[in-house]
């Protein structure tokens, strides 16, 4: 493969990075909201010793949706464990097949979790399932998670490509842990 990277996996690559990055703000605004409201909730449970009704329904919502959003960029930027154990004792070629299979089953794993989140949220859609005291549907959630878990599984395929391609502007920006040898891929 040519060192020169092809337009269009060029620009597969920065709209891997940009929906990955938006997320990753959002998942981010949502946690800075969650934090603040629980700090309201321990004043006005320890100072004024009253509460705000049906909070708990928001932090669990909005913990849902803002854990599987920070997940298309915790994988694009190595923030995931890796435990990397055996690594340095195996061939470079033993080395990146493993990865490989590592990433594609990633990939896998975030694809049967799309899918199962599409199932629940046609459930939730159907039945009007929500939360109890406010009410919140579901089927919104569900449909956040489908769609972060797609792009996490298309972050995780789109490394398996970088392992396979060898070629350091495919896209993908490293592997996990310090592999800055030449034996490895980056």
């Amino acid at each position: 493969m040519s060192s020169a990277t092809p337009p269009l996996i060029g620009w597969f690559d920065r709209a891997i990075e940009r929906a990955s990055s938006v997320l990753a703000v959002l998942s981010g605004i949502v946690l800075c909201a969650l934090t603040a409201l629980v700090l309201v909730m321990v004043v006005l449970r320890y100072v004024f010793g009253t509460g705000l009704f049906g909070v708990e329904d928001v932090l669990r919502m909005g913990m849902a949706a803002a854990v599987i959003c920070g997940m298309p960029y915790c994988a694009r930027s190595d923030g995931h464990v890796s435990i990397d154990l055996f690594h340095h004792m195996m061939s470079p070629a033993w080395a990146r097949t493993s990865l490989f299979v590592a990433q594609l089953l990633s990939a896998g794993v975030f694809v049967l979790l799309a899918v199962r989140a599409w199932e629940s949220a046609a459930s939730a859609f159907r039945w009007s399932e929500a939360t109890d005291l406010l009410r919140l549907p579901h089927g919104p959630v569900w449909v956040v998670i489908c769609g972060a878990g797609l792009l996490t599984a298309l972050v995780f395929a789109w490394a398996a490509y970088r392992v396979l391609s060898r070629n350091p502007e495919a896209g993908y920006h490293g592997t996990s842990g310090d592999r800055s040898s030449d034996e490895t891929p980056r």
